[in-house]
């Protein structure tokens, strides 16, 4: 697992910031001190936070959250709202079945046991251009008349348990993948999404079954 090289870039260069002037971390420990003291003397809940500037105030509510950090936002003050894990599951649950194709995201079974499982969504790219950001009436007439232009397809997520690995099963979810395309006719591609290039067999695999890399990206270290 890596991340992209601007990110990995980005770190770098902060890094290098922090050594040469190491002042940047002792002003942030005092700031962050001083935001605690002030919390929790006006009687907000910080939790058991100590010594981290990270310091999360605790209101409990998905909703009061959102709206404080819009507040904050007014003010100039950007804050990152912590919501609910599920309420937020449900809420894109329901954003993501206006466009999923249901035959395309499946659980495989050995016996009674999920061996695998595989989520493969509609590259709605080409449409969220059409939208332009605007959802609105416009955008849902827009969304009807252009869907036709959604013919790509990309995997976000499949995965096989350890004691299943060579029982064959890949090849079974690309026949039944296959199927559904063929049977719907109106999808041209699958993105499979990104491999670490050492991992043979997963690469290999794909290539078997018909796909080819497009792009590669690769990380530099360097000792600090």
């Amino acid at each position: 697992m890596g991340i992209s090289p601007p990110i990995a870039a980005a770190a770098l260069a902060a890094l290098t910031v922090l050594q040469r002037e190491p002042q940047r971390v002792a002003r942030l420990r005092e700031l962050a001190a001083l935001f605690l003291n002030l919390a929790r003397q006006r009687g907000l809940n910080t939790g058991s936070a100590a010594g981290t500037p990270v310091i999360a105030v605790i209101v409990g509510s998905s909703v009061k959250s959102l709206r404080l950090a819009s507040a904050l936002f007014e003010r100039g003050i950007n804050v990152h709202p912590i919501l609910h894990p599920v309420q937020e599951m449900k809420d894109i649950q329901k954003s993501v079945m206006t466009f999923a194709d249901p035959d395309l995201a499946f659980f495989i079974y050995y016996e009674d046991d999920p061996a695998a499982v595989c989520v493969i969504f509609p590259d709605i790219n080409p449409l969220l251009k059409r939208l332009n950001g605007r959802i609105g009436l416009l955008g849902l007439l827009k969304a009807l008349l252009y869907q036709r232009e959604i013919t790509g397809l990309r995997c976000l997520l499949f995965g096989i348990k350890d004691k299943y690995r060579q029982l064959g099963i890949p090849m079974l979810a690309f026949h039944h993948i296959f199927e559904v395309v063929r049977q719907k006719d109106k999808y041209r591609s699958l993105e499979l999404g990104w491999t670490l290039e050492d991992n043979a067999a997963v690469n290999a695999l794909a290539v078997e079954a018909g796909a080819r890399p497009y792009k590669r990206y690769r990380i530099f270290r360097k000792s600090l």
